[in-house]
């Protein structure tokens, strides 16, 4: 739903979250949903959302700290995608809101965001040509997904029967991709599904 829902349903998610549905499994889709779509309003629900579901039993709920850390922040491996690199999750609202107000500031308020810039399928591409650092891409699996879906390509070939990263591979398709006409058409800061825009 993220990839393909239009603002509209976006919002509708939003507001269910709000309602700290009971089923948290729901509850988590929703977010990974409205993390899809990247929008920095949205953080302070989404960071609602991971108080409300804390509880002493499981750190299920971490995943939302994930999906918030690959909509602010560009860096591999993000202080945002764990409470323990904060004194409470006062201080991770404090810090996160105040990342979201410079990128604000620096992109605009209303643009789309993935891994902290304007949402681009050409950098997505080039993120599997170019991972960063000796350790390589921390989450591959969720760029590929953003990537497969915004354009359509098969990318099966970027892993394993296992599920193993295979970044060869991965980097071949991406190369074919921006090598390509049709890269020329994805215009940064829009959301495409299989190639299409969405509103």
């Amino acid at each position: 739903m993220g990839d393909a829902g239009r603002a509209s349903t976006i919002d509708q998610l939003v507001e269910f979250i709000t309602q700290h549905h009971w089923n948290y499994e729901l509850a988590y889709s929703w977010c990974r949903a409205v993390a899809i779509h990247g929008r920095l309003s949205d953080i302070p629900t989404l960071i609602d959302a991971y108080q409300a579901y804390t509880n002493p039993v499981d750190d299920d709920n971490d995943i939302i700290l994930i999906r918030i850390a690959q909509v602010i922040d560009e860096a591999e491996f993000s202080k945002f995608d764990h409470i323990d690199k904060f004194a409470n999750v006062d201080d991770y609202r404090t810090s996160a809101l105040e990342h979201c107000k410079t990128l604000a500031e620096r992109y605009g308020e209303d643009v789309l965001f993935f891994r902290g810039q304007p949402t681009s399928v050409r950098r997505m591409a080039r993120m599997f040509i170019e991972p960063a650092g000796p350790l390589g891409m921390s989450l591959p699996s969720w760029t590929r997904h953003r990537f497969e879906a915004s354009t359509g390509i098969d990318c099966t070939a970027m892993f394993d029967r296992r599920g193993v990263f295979k970044p060869l591979a991965a980097a071949a398709i991406a190369e074919a991709f921006l090598d390509s006409p049709a890269a020329a058409q994805y215009r940064d800061g829009v959301r495409y599904f299989f190639g299409h825009p969405v509103p």
